[in-house]
């Protein structure tokens, strides 16, 4: 995926605090960390981009993602600010995801464990 592009993911679905380039550079180590089967390498390298918050259209686009990919979506918290998506934004946004089916499939490992930390039916995504 282009810089360019990445940079806009990282601040419409984290906000325009995060760093862009301390995640992708994080993105990059975790990627190699698991292709060379390191889970515990990968979450540790996913841990130091200190993305902790999802914008409100980050909730919606993830949880959709999550949904229509048959994963539990991530616990991170709502930051502040307006909701900019529509449904049908969020639409159009989930068939750029509809390739990774496979590759969430096997990041879940079938629901008995998680390289990410999930959440709950319950859970709440607000400060």
């Amino acid at each position: 995926m282009a810089a360019n592009i990445a940079r806009f993911w990282i601040s419409r679905l984290h906000g325009s605090q995060a760093n862009d380039f301390e995640v992708l550079r994080c993105l990059d180590v975790a990627a190699r960390k698991l292709n060379e089967s390191d889970e515990a390498g990968a979450q540790k390298a996913l841990d130091a981009s200190r993305v902790m918050r999802l914008t409100p259209d980050g909730v919606a686009l993830m949880r959709a993602v999550a949904g229509s990919l048959g994963i539990v979506p991530l616990v991170l918290p709502r930051a502040a600010g307006p909701k900019l998506w529509c449904a049908e934004d969020i639409t159009a946004h989930l068939l750029l995801f509809k390739d990774f089916a496979t590759a969430a499939s096997k990041l879940s490992r079938g629901g008995r464990g998680h390289l990410f930390p999930l959440c709950r039916a319950d859970d709440v995504f607000l400060l």
